[in-house]
């Protein structure tokens, strides 16, 4: 039954974001903190509160973000855009290292993005260590052929480890 104290707007901003925060990936869950809904463009520049303005962001995000729409691409010194989770898919503008650890930019927008909101953090790697050692255990443990169709799928994608990151993130721990 859905908490009467949390709003439509929130409820559906949650669901398309399948509880995690729309920038570094960090499961909602497993947050000492709510996360926030966050103005994409930010209202102190004109935009409103629609939901397609609004992202589920975790409070390091968040914070980082601020009223940020831009940042300096460093290669190139050059302004822009910073990822918008609602006119742009996560995987053309980010993937991750093998290990799950560190979130790489593969655009000047996705590495922008990177650098301006930290998602990289010591917290952020530490979760994703603990997240990925725990999944590799259970899988190991209890669905040994889970894990080989996975791996032999990943070897198949030639290093894109998109899916199999959002299918260990899901794996529910028990």
């Amino acid at each position: 039954m859905p908490d009467p104290g949390r709003s439509t707007l929130r409820r559906t901003v949650e669901q398309h974001a399948k509880g995690r925060c729309e920038y570094c990936q960090s499961p909602a869950k497993y947050s000492t903190q709510r996360f926030s809904l966050e103005h994409i463009i930010p209202r102190s520049q004109g935009a409103t509160t629609s939901l397609d303005n609004i992202a589920l962001a975790c409070q390091g995000c968040n914070n980082h973000k601020y009223n940020k729409v831009n940042a300096v691409y460093i290669v190139t010194n050059k302004l822009v855009a910073l990822f918008h989770p609602r006119t742009q898919r996560w995987q053309d503008h980010f993937t991750w290292d093998e290990r799950f650890e560190l979130i790489i930019g593969l655009t000047a927008t996705g590495r922008a993005t990177v650098e301006a909101l930290q998602l990289n953090r010591p917290e952020l790697i530490n979760l994703r260590k603990l997240l990925y050692a725990d999944i590799e255990q259970v899988l190991r443990e209890k669905k040994p052929f889970i894990l080989r169709c996975m791996l032999d799928g990943i070897k198949k994608r030639q290093g894109r480890m998109v899916k199999w990151h959002r299918f260990a993130l899901s794996v529910s721990i028990t």
